[in-house]
């Protein structure tokens, strides 16, 4: 029953842009996680399935988060995503997250040190430079944005996405 309301929930959903990029079937993961504790727990090994439960964890939070985020619930969007970050060993999809949500809320300072966390640890993630950019342009640093984006075209030239988003800073700009 849990399996077909969150493939039926999920069908429409896409939460934040964020995870719309990095999720292509959400319920799926939570499901695939649960699957591969239980088969760990056949096989008796705890600590395989202690590792599969926690992402199964990880995932249900991501999930919740962006089905509070796709009906503009901020604050419980907001909990379920820090929930994430402490749920699991990779934090960068809730940071991310997190960070879009804070933009959202008139919050970009927030995240603006998320991003700068998740970027710290990859230079060339463009995602989250991407969201940067927007962060900083949220929070009035118009220069640092464009600068970011000057930085990820010289990084990605044949991507159009960041050839627009530059684009559209430069005239933000004047």
């Amino acid at each position: 029953m849990l399996g077909l309301t969150l493939s039926v929930v999920a069908g429409g959903v896409t939460g934040s842009r964020a995870w719309a990029q990095e999720s292509p079937d959400p319920p799926a993961l939570v499901l695939e996680a649960m699957a591969e504790a239980e088969a760990a727990i056949q096989g008796q090994e705890p600590q395989l399935a202690e590792s599969r439960y926690r992402t199964a964890l990880l995932e249900g939070w991501l999930l919740k988060g962006a089905l509070a985020a796709a009906q503009s619930h901020w604050g419980l969007a907001q909990t379920a995503y820090e929930a994430a970050m402490s749920s699991g060993v990779e934090t960068r999809r809730a940071r991310l997250f997190l960070a879009d949500v804070h933009i959202r809320n008139g919050e970009p300072s927030e995240a603006i040190l998320l991003l700068r966390k998740i970027i710290g640890k990859d230079l060339r993630d463009a995602q989250a430079r991407r969201l940067l950019a927007q962060a900083l342009a949220a929070d009035g640093q118009l220069v640092e944005s464009v600068l970011e984006l000057e930085s990820l075209q010289m990084m990605y030239p044949e991507d159009p996405e960041n050839l627009f988003l530059l684009g559209t800073a430069y005239l933000r700009q004047g």
